[in-house]
């Protein structure tokens, strides 16, 4: 399995501060490696995924085996 960013995404996660991207690294390669992570299938999504990390979340789409993170955004801001 490997994860990929959109280009969106890519620009979210390099606005974000330090800690921050440090703790979205560490949850995603938990994830790639096969680890437990807080991650659910959206509703009514075919192929769609969130990640939780604190009061952000990361929008994921499945891709074959991949994963390509589509969107990075606050709880309350990102299911707009």
């Amino acid at each position: 399995m490997k994860i990929t960013f959109s280009n969106r995404a890519f620009k979210q996660f390099t606005k974000l501060e330090q800690p921050l991207r440090e703790r979205i690294k560490i949850v995603l390669r938990r994830f790639e490696s096969g680890q437990r992570v807080d991650i659910i299938k959206k509703a009514g999504e075919s192929n769609e995924y969130r990640i939780r990390v604190g009061g952000y979340r990361l929008i994921l789409a499945k891709v074959n085996y991949d994963f390509i993170v589509t969107e990075i955004g606050k709880r309350q801001n990102i299911y707009k």
